[in-house]
């Protein structure tokens, strides 16, 4: 219909969604559905290097040991503090994935870091984020929606953490859990995007 073609989607029925409101209600259902997956596909924004992003690594690190396939997407410049290194990458079309993900590869998981080779640092960043997980003789569950992996995500809610930064609170975003059809359309797209990072690596 009308609505398809303006957002260049499709209408589904008959998926199930929960409404996650923040970080402190979304996190244990993200950690629950990692502990319970028997395949995960993550895909984020920022990939902090704190103790939120350390945990999170060491959960996916534990499930790839167990022999669960892990794949892991996140936004070089995002991700990265050091923005003129990223810079620096860019124009020389070289980036060393970093060590904080070395255990996580070592065990059998796959990596991929995207828009590796870009060296406009401040803008084109890639904003989706979810998480999929496969759970044997259930559907797939998707959680998407506004949260990042890091401390600033993870303690956002009521009441928040309070942080000795420039960002004096946690944010109160939000996620949310659906199982059906779009959770499939999404799997979809991970593949797609993950298939156009790895080529624009390699180039």
């Amino acid at each position: 219909g009308e609505l398809d073609a303006t957002t260049r989607s499709v209408s589904r029925s008959h998926n199930t969604f929960k409404s996650l409101p923040n970080g402190i209600v979304a996190w244990p259902v993200r950690e629950k559905n990692i502990r319970e997956a028997d395949a995960i596909l993550v895909k984020t924004c920022y990939f902090d290097n704190d103790e939120t992003g350390a945990a999170f690594i060491d959960a996916l690190t534990k499930k790839a040991k167990d022999g669960v396939p892990v794949f892991v997407q996140y936004d070089v410049k995002a991700s990265e503090a050091d923005k003129l290194a990223v810079f620096d990458r860019g124009l020389r079309r070289r980036y060393d994935i970093p060590q904080r993900f070395e255990a996580l590869r070592a065990a059998g998981a796959i990596v991929i870091p995207v828009n590796a080779g870009d060296w406009h640092f401040t803008t084109r960043k890639d904003h989706e984020k979810y998480q999929i997980t496969q759970h044997r003789g259930e559907p797939v569950r998707l959680i998407g929606g506004g949260m990042n992996i890091g401390d600033w995500y993870r303690h956002g809610g009521d009441p928040p953490r309070k942080f000795e930064t420039f960002v004096r609170y946690g944010y109160r975003d939000t996620d949310y859990e659906l199982t059906g059809p779009t959770a499939g359309d999404v799997l979809d797209e991970f593949v797609t995007d993950a298939e156009r990072a790895l080529a624009q690596n390699l180039a």
